[in-house]
């Protein structure tokens, strides 16, 4: 799985379809909350937006088509740096305050043992851009340490996890803050379905994943 962001142009994914004839991408995104990327995706890359995964259906019937995307070889994309509404979220720093990112990605990554690629879109000036690929989380290997943990254990661990991407995620902002698209109160901590935030101060960006360095290509 890609695990994306409001950071950069996740329509530059599109090269990876582009130079790699043989890749399946299947993008995860609502069509009836982002109309214009939607249209965009129809008109320059109409057999990328045919495998469009429509992210505004129930969450099982999007779970179950990520599932046999994956099954069939595909690399499934989708952003995780913000919650849908009722969605359950909890509290990591980021940007020198706690802020609430979405639990469904990481949840569904680890239940389908899918291994996860964080991936940064940045734009450079003129027609380029650089396309950062970071190995970040080994779903068959966390997914199954020795049985199940207890439900405390799982929450520490997906939250620490989530963490770990914030912090990336920072460090990318802080590198090209004129990338990040936000228009909404990112720190908001009224969230119905909030924990409690911890009192935990930033931590500088750990090492990108330990499963390898970063990968690096410019489209």
């Amino acid at each position: 799985m890609l695990f994306g962001s409001h950071l950069g142009s996740f329509d530059a994914l599109r090269v990876l379809a582009r130079r790699r004839p043989g890749l399946q991408l299947r993008v995860v995104l609502d069509r009836g909350q982002n109309p214009v990327l939607t249209g965009l995706f129809d008109s320059l890359d109409p057999a990328l937006a045919a495998g469009v995964i429509d992210g505004g259906r129930p969450g099982a019937a999007i779970a179950l088509e990520i599932q046999h995307a994956l099954e069939a070889g595909a690399l499934v994309a989708l952003l995780v740096d913000r919650a849908l509404p009722h969605e359950d979220t909890v509290a990591v720093p980021f940007l020198g305050r706690d802020a609430r990112l979405p639990l469904t990605p990481w949840r569904l990554a680890l239940a389908l043992h899918a291994p996860v690629l964080l991936c940064f879109g940045l734009y450079r000036g003129g027609n380029r851009y650089d396309l950062h690929f970071e190995p970040f989380l080994d779903a068959t290997v966390e997914g199954v340490p020795g049985g199940v943990p207890a439900r405390g254990a799982r929450a520490a661990r997906l939250r620490e996890r989530v963490a770990d991407y914030a912090a990336r995620l920072e460090h990318h902002a802080r590198r090209t803050p004129l990338n990040w698209f936000n228009f909404y109160d990112f720190w908001n901590d009224d969230g119905p379905h909030a924990d409690p935030p911890p009192h935990s101060a930033t931590a500088p960006a750990p090492a990108a994943g330990g499963a390898g360095d970063p990968v690096h290509r410019r489209a």
